[in-house]
This record gives C-alpha cells, sequence and structure tokens, in this order.
C-alpha cells in the first residue's frame, strides 16, 4: 500500500481531494480546484506487507520505499468579461457622442488577474461601411470596472451596422458581444 506525506494546507488550497496512488498501475491521481495554482511538495512511501499479507505494515520484515515529488500548477489566463448597458443605439446622423458607462462589470479574469491591463477593439461586422467617423471604447473608472463609448456618425450616412465588441487583455484571452 501507499501513503502520502507533505503540507496538508497546500493540498487544501490546490487539490479538490488528496492525490491517489493506485498501487497496481503505480498512476498518480490528481484533482485540481478551479483558479488554484503554486507548488506542492510532497513524500509518497510505498509499503510491502513483509510476508504477512496484512497491512498495516510495521516491522517484521517490511520494506519502505520514499520518494519526494513536487507538482506544479501553473496559472491559466482566464477570458475578461463585460456586459453592455444597452446593446442598441439609435442616433441622428452626425452625432458626435459619448456614452458613459457603456460598458460595466468588466472582469480581469480570475483570482490572480487583477493587475491584467485591458483594452476594447470594436469591428463592424454588418451594414453600410463609413457610417463613424470613429467609434472607441475607453476605460472610464478609476477601479476599471466600467469604460465609456465615444463615437463620431458621419453626416448624410444612415443605416443599422452591428458591431463587435471584444475586451482583450494582455495575455491574450478576450471576449466579445
Amino acid at each position: 500500500y501507499s501513503t502520502l506525506g507533505g503540507n496538508p494546507a497546500a493540498f487544501a488550497n490546490i487539490f479538490a481531494a488528496d492525490p491517489q496512488v493506485d498501487v497496481a498501475t503505480g498512476n498518480l491521481m490528481v484533482s485540481l480546484n478551479r483558479y488554484w495554482f503554486g507548488t506542492v511538495h510532497f513524500d509518497i512511501a510505498l509499503h510491502d506487507d513483509g510476508g504477512t499479507g496484512t497491512p498495516p505494515c510495521q516491522g517484521r520484515g517490511s520494506n519502505i520505499t520514499v520518494t519526494n515529488m513536487t507538482i506544479v500548477v501553473n496559472p491559466v489566463n482566464q477570458n475578461p468579461f463585460f456586459l453592455l448597458s444597452n446593446a442598441t443605439l439609435e442616433i441622428p446622423e452626425g452625432t458626435v457622442t459619448t456614452v458613459y458607462t457603456f460598458a460595466y462589470n468588466i472582469s480581469r479574469g480570475e483570482v490572480g488577474e487583477e493587475a491584467q491591463r485591458l483594452h476594447f477593439t470594436t469591428a463592424q461586422v454588418d451594414g453600410p461601411r463609413g457610417l463613424f467617423r470613429h467609434f472607441e471604447l475607453y476605460m472610464s473608472s478609476q477601479d476599471g470596472d466600467t469604460a465609456l463609448l465615444k463615437f463620431a456618425a458621419r453626416p448624410n450616412r444612415f443605416g443599422t451596422a452591428t458591431m463587435n465588441i471584444t475586451l482583450n487583455d494582455e495575455l491574450g484571452g478576450s471576449y466579445t458581444l
């Protein structure tokens, strides 16, 4: 049979359940908690029954082999997220305006990603081209949880345009509405 020894506090944070060793195959089985990462050091001890056929294998000629093991769980970038205060805007041609709190509930990802820098990109995906001189979103609050929309509609142009608004983080994650 096998036993594991190590730092139970680290196990509780990173692992959803204590790691297990399948004695028949030697496979180490781990189940990770979501959004936790770090390094865990532990020992794996393999005991034989000392010829008695009955664990626990204390004494009676039993053999014990101990191996030190380290598991490194790397963080995974989670995509940023946001909501729009209004997904449909009706504006007169030639309008230049700012819509405050156009995007809100902006999230940089999960635990450990709070410091990531974010930026918005926009792309027209449908409708007549050239309706806008510019159509851009900017982070607007100090805590970074809202963004404003600045745009200028061209005069003498009209129609319905569909825009994709994408929030990008510096590690390549993105979210599009």
